[in-house]
């Protein structure tokens, strides 16, 4: 709560930064993300993250980036944009950089500096009212935007699953109707083998 305070306090006497960083749509630009993530970092990353050496703030933010920017479907963009040799080394990092960064931790950080900054621009009237990172923390948080998929998703469905088969249930908004429709018509598992239907099975 103390950075959190810290970040209030400097935005209030900065107003000008929160003119710099708003931006309209769906996704910050490249410039613009890079400003929000050096703000978030320098105020509200907690000593967690800090002491967490795995990836510098430049690395993280280009990751980020990349994987954003080009919609990043599967592990395997990101296992092949790191820059390590040893293709054991990039999963086991790809792997540490989804779970625990962008599933995890970052969007909290994000999401409290969204917070902020909508708190600061009612207190001072600065009419930014459209500045949000909503769809940006779920391209992040899930890899996809789509409302079927994020069902899937959080069920268990593992991401390969989701991309064969994620398609038959795209105008599913909640996880009872994925059951439903596969209740009323089971030809849509068809292009499972058996034992990817048990797994999706287990989770659906």
């Amino acid at each position: 709560f103390e950075k959190q305070l810290k970040l209030i306090e400097y935005l209030r006497n900065n107003v000008e930064v929160m003119s710099d960083i708003y931006f309209e749509g769906r996704f910050p630009r490249k410039e613009t993300f890079g400003k929000i993530f050096d703000l978030t970092y320098e105020f509200l990353f907690d000593d967690e993250y800090l002491n967490d050496k795995n990836y510098t703030p430049s690395q993280l933010k280009a990751m980020i980036n990349f994987y954003i920017s080009n919609h990043c479907t599967s592990n395997f963009d990101l296992i092949t944009y790191m820059s390590s040799k040893n293709i054991d080394t990039r999963i086991r990092n790809v792997f540490t950089l989804i779970s625990t960064y962008f599933e995890y931790k970052l969007p909290k950080y994000f999401r409290a500096f969204q917070n902020i900054f909508e708190y600061v621009n009612t207190e001072k009237s600065l009419g930014l009212d459209k500045f949000s990172l909503l769809t940006f923390l779920t391209q992040l948080e899930f890899g996809t935007i789509e409302q079927h998929e994020i069902i899937l998703k959080e069920s268990g469905v593992p991401n390969e699953l989701v991309k064969k088969i994620g398609e038959s249930f795209k105008n599913c908004t909640s996880l009872f109707e994925v059951q439903e429709k596969i209740k009323k018509n089971s030809n849509l598992l068809n292009n499972l083998n058996t034992f990817e239907k048990r797994i999706f099975n287990k989770y659906i």
